[in-house]
């Protein structure tokens, strides 16, 4: 039996949805074993470098459809895929998996600002699976719950907090929603919508709309080891 064969039946997938639909994410309480993680990061390590995106200086290791290199990717990506399709009662597969690896960073001057945005103005599903355990120090995912809804959109279209007319225009590379300020989302914030930052042990699970707020903080003292599998068929 394969680690995720205990999920089976143990998941009410109506609750999830419901969850998903208010907060804008659900998070899976029991954890995946800590060799399956370690795995995984051992792969990621030592993934050439040469065939990955590397970013920030070298904090940050990209290596996209790495279900197509480690096994154990592969077996969370059908675990993913069935998971969603139960959820949402459709066939849905993710187009890549990410692995990612996050060092802390030397420098963290500015490294907050800019951070918040959203992927997608409609919904947008991510499966995050947790390599190690997330902490302040090292860089945990931020949601502000709940602004996924389309009440809350269509609310801060009228401040001109994350959406401008001007995104509809033709052609138009940048949108407001792909970098939105500090200031604005404290803004939001005030207005009763609540920051929740995902601090978790190795191995959690979460099922995020990156249609809402969020961000990544840069980690400071430890570094950050995810996989993200990329659901855009919502």
């Amino acid at each position: 039996m394969n680690c995720f064969e205990a999920y089976t039946g143990s998941i009410s997938h109506a609750s999830v949805k419901k969850e998903i639909a208010n907060n804008g994410f659900f998070v899976v309480d029991r954890p995946l074993p800590i060799d399956f993680c370690n795995n995984i990061i051992k792969f990621l390590d030592e993934f050439p470098e040469g065939s990955a995106e590397i970013n920030y200086n070298g904090s940050e290791k990209r290596v996209y459809g790495s279900e197509k290199h480690c096994a154990e990717i592969a077996s969370f990506k059908t675990f993913s895929d069935r998971l969603l399709s139960d959820v949402f009662e459709r066939n849905v597969a993710s187009s890549s998996t990410l692995a990612i690896r996050n060092l802390p960073l030397k420098s963290k001057k500015n490294a907050i600002k800019g951070r918040w945005h959203l992927d997608s103005f409609r919904r947008q599903i991510k499966v995050f699976l947790f390599l190690t355990d997330v902490s302040h120090s090292s860089g945990p995912l931020q949601l502000v719950k709940g602004s996924n809804k389309l009440q809350f959109k269509c609310a801060n279209v009228a401040y001109g907090n994350v959406f401008s007319f001007k995104d509809l225009l033709w052609g138009k590379k940048t949108r407001l929603y792909q970098s939105i300020t500090d200031d604005a989302v404290e803004k939001i914030a005030g207005r009763g919508e609540r920051v929740k930052s995902l601090i978790c042990e190795a191995g959690t699970v979460a099922i995020v709309d990156t249609s809402m707020l969020h961000r990544a903080l840069p980690c400071e003292s430890q570094p950050r080891y995810a996989l993200t599998g990329y659901y855009d068929s919502f």
